[in-house]
């Protein structure tokens, strides 16, 4: 009976092992590792034992790892901080990117421990989660975009800005919308004015720069953060670009009316701490100010305190 269920487990833990491209053994104390595998008898074995642990970890996961999550994966594997990260948890895990752009998640789990606590044993399992981790991916993407045209919406790209700040990123918050929009609507139809909405949002993003946040706010409202434009010098060649965009922008439905806009911006330096309502506030205040001129305008906050 004994070896039935020994053998019966033995199965067990095979098929579980089945799902890993990677399973070690690692001794921590003695700096080694050893491959867990099925064998034929769907058993596990242990392979030969091999020395110098953490250095061949660090140089294969150099060999095989994105530059993305290269040094993610490299905190992750540093034996010198088991001790600590797993004082009160016995696994944990992260997603990384290999050198062929597929997702893996590699896991930690503790198997043996010293009498005082330390970890002296610790399983390394890698699964591949690629096709289940872009879906998930996409569905994010989507979750955070304005249906209609593409941008971010309210919730993603002030969450996006908020992280921004408070890691210390500066930049230029601008806010804007179209002039006259419900006339628009009134005179046009719904139809003509979501095209209007989505022309803006495609010249904010022929505008804008790749890593800068473009999103909606609702209604004809817009905004983005550039990162790293602090004066009025490097704002104004931005928002000029997207102004000539905005010039460019015909609507059939429209005939011979012209888009215009109106803009709001402030600046956020890397010394400041205010919190992003206040940059919010110093831009819409902006905006209103801008309402008083004809054609394509900008004011920014520092001009009009």
């Amino acid at each position: 009976m004994y070896l039935n269920e020994n053998a019966k487990t033995y199965k067990q833990l095979a098929a579980v092992a089945s799902i890993y491209v990677s399973a070690k053994d690692i001794d921590v104390i003695n700096n080694t590792f050893s491959k867990i595998q099925t064998c034929s008898t769907d058993a596990l074995k242990h392979t030969e034992c091999f020395a110098n642990a953490q250095e061949m970890f660090l140089e294969a996961i150099t060999r095989k790892t994105h530059p993305e999550s290269l040094k993610t994966l490299k905190n992750f594997i540093d034996f010198s901080t088991f001790d600590k990260r797993f004082a009160k948890t016995d696994t944990e895990a992260v997603d990384v990117l290999n050198y062929e752009n597929l997702w893996y998640r590699c896991r930690l789990t503790v198997s043996e421990r010293t009498p005082d606590g330390r970890v002296s044993h610790i399983i390394w399992l890698v699964k591949q989660i690629n096709e289940a981790k872009r879906k998930q991916d996409k569905l994010i993407r989507l979750s955070e975009l304005d249906q209609m045209t593409g941008v971010n919406n309210r919730i993603s790209g002030e969450h996006k800005i908020r992280n921004l700040i408070n890691s210390g990123i500066g930049g230029m918050f601008m806010m804007l919308d179209a002039d006259k929009f419900k006339s628009i609507n009134d005179n046009f139809g719904h139809f003509a004015g979501d095209q209007v909405l989505i022309a803006i949002a495609k010249s904010m993003k022929q505008a804008f720069r790749n890593n800068d946040v473009l999103f909606r706010l609702g209604g004809d409202e817009f905004a983005a953060y550039a990162q790293g434009i602090y004066d009025k010098s490097n704002a104004s060649v931005l928002i000029n670009r997207l102004f000539e965009r905005i010039d460019g922008i015909k609507i059939p439905e429209l005939g011979a009316r012209k888009i215009t806009i109106s803009v709001g911006a402030a600046f956020y330096s890397d010394e400041d701490v205010y919190p992003f309502e206040e940059l919010y506030k110093n831009a819409d205040n902006c905006v209103y100010l801008s309402k008083k001129y004809s054609d394509n305008y900008a004011t920014f906050y520092n001009e009009s305190v």
